[in-house]
């Protein structure tokens, strides 16, 4: 199984994705189309408009529609420790079920999960990143493995 993580593109003083933004998924969804086919994908976003936009692009070349939950919203009053570890059991549950989850969400999301999952599920170290809108990580279940995921 692969986790797409992915921070919502680039949006404007309200919120919304701006024309930057919108083209940053473009590319980006194109670059997920290029990874090839996965049948069973399961597609979650924030509800933020800037993060469902950015899911809407992905939606259009996985052929799922975006599942929003305010769980993948996050800022900087957001208590990671207990979003990561109920993130981390959401994924356990999709484990076997699923070929690939694609997260749109927010920096802080973006930038905790991977160490944690990585730590918890095989033991590795791994920095923490900031990531650019636009840009994010796949986790590579399997192999245990993160690389950054950008156009």
């Amino acid at each position: 199984m692969k986790i797409l993580l992915i921070r919502h593109g680039e949006a404007d003083h309200s919120g919304h994705l701006n024309e930057v933004g919108c083209e940053q998924m473009r590319r980006l969804s194109t670059r997920v189309k290029d990874m090839g086919v996965f049948p069973r994908v399961r597609l979650f976003s924030s509800k933020a408009p800037r993060a469902f936009k950015s899911a809407m692009f992905m939606s259009d070349v996985l052929g799922v529609d975006p599942e929003a939950d305010d769980f993948f919203f996050s800022n900087d009053a957001t208590d990671m420790t207990v979003k990561v570890v109920e993130l981390y059991e959401l994924v356990q549950e999709h484990e076997g079920k699923t070929d690939m989850i694609v997260i749109i969400s927010h920096l802080e999301v973006v930038r905790d999960f991977p160490a944690y999952y990585l730590d918890m599920a095989f033991g590795k170290r791994f920095t923490k990143r900031e990531s650019e809108h636009g840009k994010g990580w796949v986790i590579d279940c399997d192999a245990g493995t993160a690389e950054r995921f950008a156009t």
